[in-house]
């Protein structure tokens, strides 16, 4: 585990100082912040809530579970349970591009929800895995790169998240899959 770590914090140092640039600079923060994105995801909420069809409104339904799991396992059992320390408030010379967060670090919340939710696209929409998968890494780099979290609570996040879209994925379609059948079952009995 020793080395685990070391090996952790030297690809940290890579990401948050290694690959330092201006461009990265003023970007990262920006994408780390999931408050920025709000005004892109609020219209498409909308238009899968009022225009999508039975797709789009299966997609919202899944989200709701899915970010409750993933986020209250990340924050509220498995960070306490682990209670890893911020790189930010336990390394020197962190190159901080954000506000120091007192919360504790693994696994990264950002990476648990953005996974578990591409999970939730990525099955709807496997043509475009890669744009998913890919926005879910970004979000998941940035949080190294603004240096918040570690490496290691990152991938963790993505594991996990990954964990809880698959594990909605499986019980939201085996309880529609019940319920679809309980309804031919009502309606052949109803027909006799």
């Amino acid at each position: 585990m020793e080395q685990i770590a070391i090996i952790d914090q030297i690809v940290f140092f890579y990401v948050n100082h290694g690959l330092q640039n201006r461009l990265f600079d003023v970007i990262m923060p920006f994408i780390t912040d999931l408050d920025n994105w709000t005004l892109l995801i609020a219209p498409l909420v909308l238009w899968m809530a009022i225009k999508g069809g039975i797709r789009e409104r299966t997609i919202l339904l899944a989200l709701i579970p899915t970010i409750l799991i993933s986020d209250q396992l990340s924050s509220s059992v498995i960070k306490p349970i682990i209670g890893r320390v911020r790189p930010c408030n336990d390394l020197e010379n962190v190159h901080l591009l954000i506000r120091r967060s007192k919360s504790l670090s693994f696994p990264s919340s950002h990476a648990v929800n953005m996974s578990a939710t591409a999970m939730i696209f990525i099955y709807h929409y496997r043509p475009y895995w890669l744009g998913f998968a890919a926005f879910a890494g970004l979000i998941g780099f940035s949080r190294v790169y603004v240096g918040v979290h570690y490496p290691i609570d990152v991938l963790a996040g993505f594991v996990i998240g990954g964990g809880c879209g698959g594990f909605v994925l499986i019980a939201y379609y085996e309880w529609i899959r019940m319920w679809i059948k309980r309804r031919r079952e009502a309606k052949r009995l109803r027909i006799k």
